[in-house]
């Protein structure tokens, strides 16, 4: 899948597609990580991704195959 394809879809859409079908969960993770490979540079939002893991990708659940991102918040108390 293009990338141009790919953005065209919200999150239920490309669920849909993966359900009927028409895309694999692994080409849209391969799609997610060049669109991060494409844009990251310019506005560094994403510090890690895992490419190992988009041939596994897995179709499964309500939103299964569909990428995401996930924010990784660490709090730390400071001494004293």
């Amino acid at each position: 899948m293009r990338f141009d394809e790919y953005s065209r879809y919200d999150a239920i859409g490309l669920a849909e597609l993966v359900r009927r079908g028409e895309v694999s969960a692994p080409e849209l993770a391969r799609t997610a990580l060049a669109a991060i490979a494409q844009v990251n540079p310019k506005i560094n939002a994403v510090v890690e991704t895992f490419p190992d893991r988009a041939a596994s990708a897995s179709a499964s659940g309500p939103l299964g195959g569909v990428p995401f991102l996930r924010k990784d918040i660490l709090i730390q108390k400071r001494p004293g």
